[in-house]
């Protein structure tokens, strides 16, 4: 038996489960919500009746905010789409990736597991790419909504792979995280507490320790931790709007 082994039975287990088709109904319906807000707000924010397709050319006068999206609406379209996935992710990750192994003490089949022989690592690197690849087929099913910011232009190939690298390292990190605590928690909810805790403070906690040291004039000590935040990540790759927004931010970093 091999680490391979596991990923096959971890996957279909979890497809074979009423619950998955539930998570799966829950992301393409949330997900389609979220995409019709953000089309329409996009959309109401340009002063034309019909969106010109392609036209995601930068427009002039001042900069403000509905100036921007207005310019550049392909592009916010995409990326809010990305945000609303990236922040899905984050919730489903790390509750499934919390029963792999403190589902096993639960259901009594973890003395079994280690009696197969397998290597500590290899129990842990089945049970993370079964996670991930669950998560990633979960995430597959937003694919078609992306495609509703090419009618507008403007996205460049290059953000789509940046995009989709930054995607893919975050899913990673909250399935490691759900794993990790996987280990650590007794029961599965326990761990999924554990990991929902991690998350939030690569989330919200990095923001907070950031402007604490920013309004202290040590902002380049704890610049550091800005890089944790995959949600700030994903912000800064449109290089053609970042410099633009932090214009209209109300603060000075």
């Amino acid at each position: 038996m091999t680490w391979s082994a596991i990923v096959s039975k971890e996957l279909s287990s979890r497809l074979q489960g009423k619950l998955s088709y539930v998570v799966l109904t829950l992301m393409v319906v949330t997900f389609t919500a979220l995409v019709l807000g953000s089309f329409w707000a996009v959309v109401l924010s340009v002063p034309t009746v019909v969106p010109v397709i392609g036209s995601s050319a930068p427009g002039t006068g001042a900069v403000s905010l509905t100036s921007l999206v207005g310019a550049y609406r392909g592009i916010f379209l995409f990326f809010a789409m990305a945000f609303c996935l990236l922040a899905s992710v984050a919730v489903v990750a790390p509750a499934v990736a919390a029963t792999s192994i403190s589902g096993e003490r639960e259901e009594g089949t973890f003395d079994l597991l280690l009696s197969t022989g397998l290597a500590s690592r290899s129990i842990v690197f089945g049970k993370l790419v079964a996670s991930v690849s669950f998560v990633l087929l979960v995430a597959l099913t937003a694919l078609p909504g992306f495609a509703m910011a090419w009618m507008f232009g403007g996205v460049g190939i290059v953000d789509v792979l940046l995009t989709i690298v930054l995607m893919l390292a975050s899913v990673c990190l909250f399935a490691s995280i759900g794993v990790f605590c996987s280990a650590l928690g007794r029961t599965s909810a326990v761990a999924a507490l554990y990991a929902y805790g991690f998350v939030f403070l690569l989330g919200l906690g990095t923001m907070a320790i950031y402007f604490v040291g920013a309004a202290n004039q040590v902002e380049g000590w704890v610049r550091w931790v800005l890089a944790l935040n995959p949600w700030l990540t994903l912000m800064a790759v449109p290089e053609q709007l970042s410099g633009q927004v932090a214009q209209i931010l109300p603060i000075a970093y």
